[in-house]
């Protein structure tokens, strides 16, 4: 599939939007990282026959770019509602995977007369402390599953994430490489990473939205606001990276 791709400009971000499909009931999938290009285009492809399938780089990432250096999440929220806008979707249901399932619920709590349904797939699971206490049972996953060889350059990765330029990038992508390992160390297939796709990765995106996720108020999604009249999937699986903490998200909804 080729989808029509458009650029909307928000708040010194160029954001690179791909409509696959117009059929049916609108559908925006908001993929993981953060500081990633996106990577859902399987996803949008199983859907495209049923609906109409949205994807966008988020700011900073592969074709999206952001010029003021503003990577709070609340700007890549703001970043989300100017899609719906441009587009005219209205009400629409939200597919979120990672850290694009704590973007879903965070836009939900924003703007919940818009949101249609909620599928959160290994969603990330919350702010600040809730943040922090995910972290920790995230680096415990990835540790194991990465062995000390793997584990070493995890570390590595993200002491050069604290290094500006250059070498920012270099350590988000030597990061992102072996988080990419990761995910399949308990499964016998082990699909190769896509250079180019690797290339799309920008450190200072993913520095800086981390941090904010890490220094926000934890009490930022409760309660969430969703009626009832709005479905609500969370999706984990048994060797999942978040470990027990997905709890949090099970009790919000």
């Amino acid at each position: 599939m080729i989808p029509k791709i458009h650029y909307l400009n928000k708040d010194g971000a160029r954001l690179c939007v791909r409509i696959w499909s117009s059929t049916g009931e609108p559908v925006i999938l908001l993929h993981g990282g953060p500081g990633l290009p996106d990577y859902l285009m399987p996803v949008a492809g199983l859907l495209s026959s049923e609906l109409g399938v949205i994807t966008y780089d988020q700011r900073g990432g592969g074709a999206s770019v952001c010029s003021n250096g503003d990577y709070h999440f609340a700007r890549h929220v703001e970043d989300l509602a100017t899609v719906a806008d441009k587009l005219g979707l209205g009400r629409f249901h939200l597919f979120g995977h990672s850290w694009g399932g704590l973007l879903a619920q965070l836009y939900a709590q924003h703007r919940p007369e818009t949101v249609k349904s909620l599928f959160l797939c290994n969603a990330m699971t919350g702010v600040g402390r809730d943040f922090l206490k995910m972290a920790a049972h995230l680096v415990a996953h990835y540790h194991l599953a990465a062995g000390v060889a793997g584990s070493l350059r995890m570390d590595l990765g993200f002491l050069l994430l604290s290094i500006p330029g250059m070498l920012r990038d270099l350590g988000a992508r030597m990061l992102y490489r072996q988080v990419w390992r990761n995910f399949f160390a308990f499964s016998h297939v082990r699909p190769r990473i896509d250079e180019n796709w690797l290339r799309g990765i920008q450190g200072h995106a993913v520095r800086r939205t981390l941090l904010s996720l890490a220094r926000g108020p934890a009490d930022c999604l409760d309660p969430v606001r969703l009626g009832r009249q709005v479905p609500v999937l969370a999706l984990y699986g048994s060797h999942d990276v978040f470990g027990p903490a997905y709890q949090m998200v099970f009790n919000r909804y």
